[in-house]
């Protein structure tokens, strides 16, 4: 057991080595490979004390990273609860729950692809005339959910997700919360925001997209959610002054994204300033989440010592 563990992450090093551009991939597997179990194993078979197990934390390496350490899924759970403690959501029971649905959805499904209707605006919002910000691909809904208790009375929050259990379970979860100043839509946002937008009263002024569907292979790449229907929709209500973020730990997404985005750099989008160039020069990360709110998944992999990739655009 042991030397099939240590050939496995050294199998996994070298192939980080070889392919540097999917490095965070590589380390992403190897931190889900490492569970505190196998860790031990390892860290004994080299003399290290298991005692070490659960809380490693290796030096940065030469990208600016920081390299993997083995945290149990109990303390990353424990760090997402005291983010997100001032919510204080009670646990819905029925058919939203325990939210059980499948990590990797297909947005391609018949019942995913339109026609979509814009909701009643009044009836979702108190005013609807304010400032939106829309999620697509909003999960558990968490995330707009404490933006949404932050910035009440200044802001409505939109969130788009293709899961519709999950949606179902945030909508009760809004209402538990008396949030009128947020909603969620079950809808596959590359068709369906155009659609959406199109009756909205008052301006979109914030757009984010955080860690979506990798969606690793290559015949799934069309189920990417940023696909050109997608930002001609974004770049059509986007106000002047509005901002984009996009965000993921897999690199060679948000440069798939960044490429959607490319075209309209210079003429109607610029990236904003305080980005933090690394050796490649065309690779440009933001250093921070500018909501001041992690998603989920960012505080687990940021607790796993893993990178996550930034780019905030503003419109000009």
């Amino acid at each position: 057991m042991t030397l099939h563990c240590m050939a496995f992450t050294r199998a996994i090093d070298r192939a980080s080595q070889l392919l540097p551009s999917h490095s965070s991939v590589f380390y992403h597997v190897r931190a889900c490979f490492l569970t505190p179990s196998t860790a031990s194993l390892l860290f004994n078979r080299n003399k290290i004390s298991s005692a070490v197990c659960g809380s490693l934390y290796t030096d940065n390496d030469d990208t600016g990273f920081s390299n993997p350490r083995v945290v149990p899924q109990s303390t990353i759970n424990a760090m997402i609860e005291e983010i997100y403690g001032e919510l204080a959501v009670q646990s819905i029971q029925g058919e939203g729950g325990a939210a059980r649905v499948r990590q990797h959805a297909n947005p391609l499904k018949k019942n995913l692809m339109g026609p979509y209707y814009p909701p009643v605006w009044a009836m979702v919002f108190t005013n609807p005339k304010l400032p939106l910000s829309v999620d697509i691909g909003s999960g558990s809904g968490r995330f707009l959910m404490l933006l949404a208790k932050r910035n009440s009375g200044s802001s409505n929050f939109l969130g788009l997700d293709v899961r519709h259990k999950l949606v179902e379970r945030s909508n009760a979860w809004a209402e538990q919360l008396q949030l009128k100043n947020m909603h969620f839509i079950t809808a596959n946002a590359t068709i369906a925001l155009d659609s959406l937008l199109a009756t909205y009263p008052g301006k979109l002024t914030f757009v984010s997209i955080l860690c979506p569907d990798p969606q690793f292979k290559t015949r799934h790449y069309k189920r990417r959610i940023v696909q050109r229907p997608l930002v001609n929709a974004i770049m059509k209500y986007l106000a002047v002054g509005g901002k984009i973020f996009l965000e993921s730990d897999v690199e060679e997404v948000v440069l798939d994204m960044k490429r959607h985005f490319k075209e309209h750099l210079g003429d109607s989008l610029v990236l904003v300033k305080k980005h933090e160039s690394t050796s490649i020069e065309e690779k440009e990360w933001y250093p921070e989440n500018p909501t001041g709110v992690p998603t989920e998944r960012e505080v687990a992999v940021l607790g796993r010592g893993l990178p996550m990739f930034r780019l905030l655009y503003e419109r000009v």
